[in-house]
């Protein structure tokens, strides 16, 4: 396994350990765009994929990791 895939996953369980499904996140869209949001999934590394992913309660398919921020 590579070292990006294994600190992928190392952020995802660090973001499940932190975060419950359900939490109100910010959303950075492709326009930059700010969008509020909530988590529908834990966060996890697909197969084949190289970084962290999440659901978004009313959003179909799954967000990078880095897109999302917690709302504190």
């Amino acid at each position: 396994m590579s070292l990006r895939i294994e600190n992928a996953m190392l952020a995802a369980e660090n973001w499940n350990l932190k975060h419950k499904i359900g939490t109100l996140v910010k959303i950075r869209g492709d326009n930059d765009e700010i969008v509020d949001g909530r988590t529908r999934s834990e966060a996890w590394v697909p197969d084949g994929y190289q970084y962290p992913v999440i659901m978004l309660t009313g959003k179909s398919g799954w967000y990078r990791l880095s897109r999302v921020t917690p709302n504190e």
